[in-house]
């Protein structure tokens, strides 16, 4: 499993599925035990996946939101008007 499935996932499958992460980032592949989860290098990798899905969850836009977004930026291209980096994203992507 990638680090980049974990960020879509619900705190509870994030937090069943983040060794699997962490196993084949730092160890390769295997299974965390109770001694590698006290290890400096399994806690560290934790603490920094951790952080990077809290940022993912805050700034995730709701489908509402996207649809606002898709709907500004098609009224700009329509006037002419430049788009916001948002904008731009939501179209591409």
């Amino acid at each position: 499993m990638y680090r980049k499935t974990l960020m879509n996932m619900s705190q509870e499958r994030f937090d069943e599925n983040i060794d699997w992460v962490i196993a084949g980032e730092v160890y390769g592949s295997g299974t965390i035990t109770e001694d590698v989860k006290t290890h400096a290098d399994y806690q560290s990798k934790k603490d920094e996946i951790t952080a990077e899905y809290n940022t993912y969850q805050e700034n995730k836009k709701t489908p509402e939101e996207i649809q606002a977004i898709k709907d500004s930026a098609k009224e700009k291209l329509i006037a002419g008007e430049a788009l916001t980096e948002d904008e731009a994203n939501t179209i591409v992507l």
